[in-house]
């Protein structure tokens, strides 16, 4: 995913929840439950990663949220 991210120009910023306690309390309140990896564009959580979803959107606020104990993008 991030690959594919950063080869077609996407900027993003990749957050591990499993440092970062604030994070995943944002991630929890975004999803309405925790769940890893997940992408959220435009505070909108897409936990399926799927190409389409990219597909005409040229600046979004983008953030992928994983965790080492699972589930890395």
């Amino acid at each position: 995913m991030k690959e594919f991210l950063s080869l077609k120009g996407f900027t993003f910023q990749e957050i591990d929840v499993s440092y970062d306690p604030e994070a995943l309390e944002e991630l929890r309140k975004l999803a309405h439950r925790l769940v890893v990896p997940a992408t959220v564009i435009n505070n909108e959580v897409k936990v399926d990663f799927d190409q389409k979803n990219f597909r005409g959107k040229a600046k979004v606020k983008l953030n992928v949220y994983h965790t080492l104990f699972g589930g890395k993008p």
